[in-house]
């Protein structure tokens, strides 16, 4: 995979079921090394800045 960063909220997940999200969120986090603090924990501005810093 590339070197993109990618940031995947954990509150702006859907699936059919809890237990599903939980599960696509841990395989994006583990095996695409993406970012998925909540949007209430982390803005876009401030997940942009860190990025590119």
């Amino acid at each position: 995979m590339r070197d993109d960063d990618l940031w995947v909220p954990a509150d702006a997940v859907a699936s059919s079921s809890q237990q599903r999200t939980r599960w696509a969120i841990e395989i994006m986090a583990q095996s695409m090394r993406a970012e998925t603090r909540p949007t209430r924990e982390c803005s876009i501005r401030q997940w942009t800045a860190e990025t590119m810093s």
